[in-house]
């Protein structure tokens, strides 16, 4: 995903299959309208392939724009794996467990990429605080076989291969649950706000804006929602 996500890259290759499954899983407002039930002893992903489903209304680009920009915070699924749904997986999907929380280099080859739960800790529904810089070496980035027929591999990737043997040491699993919603104002909001595009296409903001004080106010009314917002949460709409 490093180069498709260059403005200027007008295609993408390798296994998209994963990507659709990932946003069908995540985004329901994006998936087929009729989500499929997951087999027993099944990888999740498994579901959208059975016969029958149903193929998504429209592939236009715009329209799929603007399901981003128009989506609300509940629309989200955040945690796509809770224990029920891992009490279906089958061993062979739970076999690299101790990796799930742990950053640390994938290595494949002379392909190294860098696996950071630490960034996407409300996944596995704890509490995201602002995350570090990526931690991907510029000096083992875009590495090639050309010209490296001596090359000692294992001296090169050393350090990258005794974290990945201790893994188990990099775990980032200490962080307590999210409950709810975050609040706007959150520490991690502020910075997503300044860091991130808040929308694909800026003609969809008055509309997504109105949206997000709906949802604001009706979350406000219950029990959870009293507990992380305040009215101040409003003020940045004003």
């Amino acid at each position: 995903m490093c180069s498709a996500t260059d403005y200027k890259t007008k295609s993408i290759g390798g296994m998209c299959i994963l990507l659709q499954l990932w946003a069908w899983e995540r985004c329901p407002t994006l998936a087929p309208k009729r989500t499929p039930s997951h087999i027993e002893n099944t990888p999740l992903g498994h579901r959208w392939l059975r016969r029958g489903n149903q193929h998504i209304d429209n592939d236009d680009v715009k329209v799929f724009r603007r399901k981003f920009d128009i989506m609300k915070r509940h629309e989200f699924v955040w945690e796509p794996y809770p224990s029920t749904v891992m009490s279906f997986l089958p061993p062979v999907c739970l076999v690299g467990s101790l990796a799930w929380y742990a950053v640390v280099p994938l290595i494949c080859f002379q392909v190294i990429e860098w696996h950071q739960p630490d960034r996407v800790l409300r996944q596995f529904g704890m509490q995201q605080p602002v995350p570090e810089s990526p931690s991907q070496p510029l000096n083992i980035h875009g590495i090639t076989l050309k010209g490296k027929h001596d090359e000692n591999w294992g001296q090169l990737f050393a350090p990258m291969i005794q974290q990945w043997n201790n893994r188990h040491a990099f775990r980032v699993d200490a962080y307590p649950r999210q409950e709810g919603l975050l609040s706007f104002n959150s520490d991690y909001m502020v910075w997503y706000r300044r860091k991130t595009k808040m929308f694909v296409d800026p003609e969809n903001a008055k509309t997504a804006t109105l949206g997000e004080v709906a949802e604001a106010l009706q979350y406000m009314v219950y029990p959870q929602g009293r507990k992380t917002c305040t009215f101040d949460d409003l003020v940045p709409y004003v």
